[in-house]
This record gives C-alpha cells, sequence and structure tokens, in this order.
C-alpha cells in the first residue's frame, strides 16, 4: 500500500485553504448602493370661481404636504370668474399633496384634493374649473373637462 506524501497533503490543504479565503474575502466586499437620482417637477395649479352665482365670491384655503412639511398657503377670496394659483416644486422622493377647502355664500362648503403626486405625477399645469357641483379639471389643449362631484 503506497503512501501518499504528507508535504502534499499539507500543500493541498493550504491550497484549499487560500482558495476558501479569497472566496469569503470576496462575499464581504459590497460595493456602496448608489442613491437613485433626485428627479424634480415643477407643478403649476390654476383655479377659477366658476359659480353659478356671478356675484359669489369663492373662499380658498389650500394647505399641502411638500417634501415632508406643512405648507399652508392660507385663505384666498376670489371674484366671480377670477382665479387663485400657486406653483411648486416636487422631486422623486418625498411624496407631495394639497388639498384645498372652498366656501362660498349662503353656507357651502366643500374639501377637495387639488394634487396628489400619486395621481397627478410628478409635474405640470392643472387648470381647475370650480363650480358648484364640483372642481373640472380642464385639458387647455382639447378643452375637454374631467369633472369630480363634491362628496
Amino acid at each position: 500500500m503506497g503512501s501518499f506524501p504528507k508535504h502534499r497533503v499539507v500543500l493541498m490543504v493550504i491550497a484549499g485553504l487560500l482558495v476558501l479565503m479569497d472566496h469569503t474575502c470576496e462575499a464581504q466586499h459590497h460595493e456602496p448602493e448608489r442613491e437613485p437620482p433626485l428627479i424634480r417637477g415643477s407643478v403649476h395649479i390654476k383655479m377659477q370661481n366658476a359659480l353659478a352665482d356671478k356675484s359669489a365670491t369663492l373662499t380658498v384655503h389650500c394647505s399641502g404636504l411638500l417634501e415632508g412639511e406643512d405648507d399652508d398657503l392660507g385663505s384666498h377670496d376670489v371674484a366671480p370668474g377670477s382665479t387663485y394659483e400657486f406653483r411648486f416644486e416636487t422631486d422623486s422622493i418625498s411624496v407631495t399633496s394639497y388639498n384645498c377647502s372652498f366656501q362660498w355664500p349662503p353656507k357651502n362648503s366643500q374639501n377637495f384634493n387639488i394634487f396628489s403626486q400619486g395621481r397627478d405625477g410628478r409635474d405640470g399645469d392643472f387648470y381647475w374649473l370650480v363650480s358648484d357641483s364640483g372642481p373640472c379639471l380642464v385639458d387647455v389643449g382639447t378643452g375637454n373637462e374631467d369633472c369630480k362631484i363634491w362628496s
């Protein structure tokens, strides 16, 4: 029965350990995760008083969550046929939304989510006609209206 030289066994064990250590080191080496690029958008909201009573002032109060912080825009009186508008920037990380309350004589009061990044995207111009029955989003290119009923 032949014997296997001890030095060959030792060399094979050392070679095996070196291969194992190399694979272990590779498994522990990770590339740092890269942040996704920050994509910004610009939003323009415009609301027009389109109440049936052509003498009724529409009071608009909007507030929102912009890049994780509250953004209260205060109350604004909008004369018949006139508009109230505001602009803001969005990004691809934060969720932005704005809710507006609308009040008009004699004692009408409604709320509507005028902008939701999940629904409306990250940027664009949004032209709303605010009427007694609800807000209508107008496509200025075609003139088509997407009307919502007050809930």
